[in-house]
């Protein structure tokens, strides 16, 4: 967040309105310190007065001033230039941790093949780094390590700001997105066990706001089975917002939604879910399952016919694995 706002210097303040996300206010808080030498009390207070104007609807008389503390030090990147290089540092980066989800047939929005179509998205990355909406799942490093997280290093990020604020430069070198990539298997663990899908195409609308659709599916088995792995795909990711597969079973716990318990789900970003060894999940016979669809407009009519895959566990397990809503 500093690099791309270009703070220099600890204590330095910066004030952003949010209706059009402009800064209104960068620099020192008051007169109050400088190098070496410090007064009573402020003379000036730079950071209310700008406050106190914009908030009166008047123009900010001093919008910048020289912040007084330590110079910040950012991770050194791109070597003696001072700019990544594409080929060595910027593609094998977005290859490892982007072009999983940014590739045709995955849920990003725009592929990364190659360094033309980068670029064209170089401001957009320079965004939602520093606001930490990508990579997506990226919980915060000081709380722990979690599993399934996609996170960059701060050298990684700052090094993505410093080469975007370059330019986003292509200069010399092969460019390894632009290589083929492996097809998309059909499911990720392999071929499921049972696999189970909407009965009809739903019918999405060109346009409006969706009330959740909930979907009575058949149950498959007629005994009681435990399941080790699910995953959901969605039939047209255009228009799927999220799905959530719930079992209901006399005696069964409910959410407070009617349908029963959580039983696997699905959303942007969601990878299949595998128990480790001696966990999984219960299905009683003669359960209801009930898939919730989320479906939002695209401009254009649309149709859908999301398909939900389980692995079967041998027999019972030592765990039984619920998820509950708070």
């Amino acid at each position: 967040m500093a690099l791309s706002l270009g703070v220099q210097r600890t204590a330095e303040v910066v004030a952003i309105e949010t209706e059009r996300w402009e800064i209104i206010y960068q620099g020192a808080i008051d007169d109050r310190f400088a190098e070496g030498a410090e007064k009573p009390k402020p003379l000036t207070h730079f950071l209310k007065e700008a406050l106190e104007a914009h908030l009166s609807g008047n123009p900010v008389a001093v919008a910048r001033t020289q912040a007084r503390g330590c110079r910040l030090t950012f991770a050194v990147v791109g070597g003696e230039t001072g700019v990544p290089s594409y080929s060595k540092d910027v593609a094998p980066l977005l290859k490892a941790h982007c072009v999983e989800c940014h590739r045709d047939g995955a849920i990003g929005p725009w592929s990364m093949d190659g360094h033309a179509r980068v670029r064209n998205y170089a401001g957009m990355i320079e965004e939602v780094l520093p606001t930490r909406r990508m990579p997506p799942w990226d919980p915060d490093p000081d709380f722990g390590k979690f599993a399934n997280a996609h996170t960059l290093t701060r050298e990684e990020a700052q090094m993505l700001q410093c080469w975007v604020s370059a330019g986003a430069p292509r200069v010399e070198g092969p460019d390894p997105l632009s290589e083929a990539l492996p097809p998309l298997p059909e499911w990720v663990m392999g071929k499921p066990d049972v696999l189970m899908r909407l009965l009809q195409p739903e019918e999405i609308p060109a346009t409006g706001v969706l009330e959740y659709r909930h979907i009575e599916i058949a149950n498959p088995f007629t005994n009681e089975v435990w399941v080790a792995a699910t995953d959901i795909k969605p039939g047209n990711r255009k228009v799927v917002h999220h799905a959530i597969l719930y079992a209901k079973w006399e005696g069964g716990h409910d959410d407070g939604t009617g349908n029963g318990l959580h039983f696997c789900g699905w959303a942007p970003g969601t990878p299949p879910a595998r128990y480790p060894g001696g966990v999984a999940k219960r299905l009683p016979a003669g359960a209801k399952l009930t898939l919730e669809m989320h479906y939002t407009t695209s401009g254009s009519p649309q149709t859908d016919q999301t398909e939900v895959a389980f692995y079967r566990a041998p027999g019972p397990q030592p765990r039984n694995v619920e998820v509950r809503r708070a």
